[in-house]
């Protein structure tokens, strides 16, 4: 992640103007890696969601920004190529989804003005409208923060329950992503939209997959894999490391990060627990542990431990394949948690 201080960051209030209509900026909703996400009106009063892929270094441009900070020339330009590639690749995945949960890039904007003045040459390439998903939900993290605040409806849940559900919810979708042949690459809390949560009955809602950034056709990967993700912790050694070859096991490896984070990081206090430095091992958790996390027998603990074990393997050959081999485990392991007690 960058530092915000030195982003090029439209302000609240800036008019973007393309060939059709006007947008004017109204919030600055995130940052990422190399883009940022603002909110903004249009002049027929619409809310809209902008992604901005972050300038050249054209000294106009830069004037606009009122900002020191720029990309070089082939920086921008390969920012550039990768918005675009985002652009095909997610429209390509909703296409040949069953799911349709995925926030993807809606259509490039031909943006001719900033405040008034004329940038289009320059800003060719850098503007997208993006799904907008304001009021109808939260991003994960903000979710899991409620629930682990003692929020009084989602205590009747456990927390080995919360966790894997919210993780089979994330394979249901990436296994649309894996089946039209790409891996997501960059998956992360930031990077999941929960939709209609209901706060006053625990309902977890459902989960959404956004920012196509660094998603790649399994079929072109070839070589060393270009990282352009910005969460490390959650993506997969052979990426980090660039040794090894990166499919589909390669998501399975941050998927299974999230849960275990789901089950230890997101605590009242938010103190993130890291206590598995053998991946090896056959016991991720130990059954005092699982107990209480919500496990209520040997067979749940030696499931849950097999998940962890299959997903957060050093050794991509002794994961699970893809989202479907795992999903399938997560799926065993909810319906023997939802099982009553003998």
């Amino acid at each position: 992640m960058q530092d915000d201080k030195l982003q090029p960051e439209l302000k609240t209030g800036t008019v973007l103007k393309d060939t059709e209509r006007e947008y004017t900026i109204t919030e600055v909703l995130a940052h990422g890696g190399f883009s940022i996400v603002y909110s903004a009106r249009t002049d027929g009063e619409d809310e809209v969601v902008i992604k901005e892929i972050f300038p050249n270094t054209d000294e106009f441009f830069r004037n606009i920004h009122q900002v020191v900070w720029c990309l070089d020339p082939y920086t921008g330009e390969k920012y550039r190529k990768l918005a675009e590639r985002e652009y095909h690749y997610g429209n390509e995945i909703v296409s040949k989804s069953t799911s349709g949960r995925m926030i993807v890039l809606q259509q490039p904007l031909q943006i001719e003005s900033i405040d008034g003045y004329p940038c289009k040459d320059m800003a060719e390439g850098y503007y997208y409208l993006l799904e907008s998903v304001r009021g109808k939900g939260m991003f994960l993290e903000d979710l899991l923060k409620k629930i682990n605040a003692c929020d009084p409806e989602y205590q009747r849940f456990s927390r080995v329950y919360v966790a894997a559900n919210i993780t089979f919810q994330i394979l249901e979708v990436l296994k649309d992503i894996h089946e039209a042949g790409f891996i997501h690459g960059d998956l992360s809390f930031a990077n999941l939209f929960v939709n209609e949560p209901d706060l006053e009955t625990g309902d977890l809602g459902t989960i959404s997959i956004l920012d196509f950034g660094a998603t790649h056709k399994v079929e072109e990967l070839s070589g060393e894999y270009e990282v352009n993700a910005s969460t490390l912790r959650n993506m997969a050694p052979e990426i980090r490391t660039k040794c090894g070859d990166v499919s589909y096991n390669s998501d399975v490896y941050s998927v299974g990060m999230m849960m275990w984070d789901m089950l230890f990081y997101h605590t009242a206090e938010g103190k993130r627990r890291d206590s598995f430095s053998d991946r090896e091992r056959d016991t991720f958790i130990s059954p005092s542990a699982a107990i209480k996390l919500g496990c209520r027998n040997r067979e749940e603990v030696r499931l849950l431990n097999a998940i962890l074990k299959q997903s957060v393997s050093m050794d991509p050959q002794k994961r699970y394949f893809n989202a479907s081999q795992m999903g399938n485990d997560v799926s065993r392991l909810i319906r023997m948690l939802e099982m009553p007690e003998e």
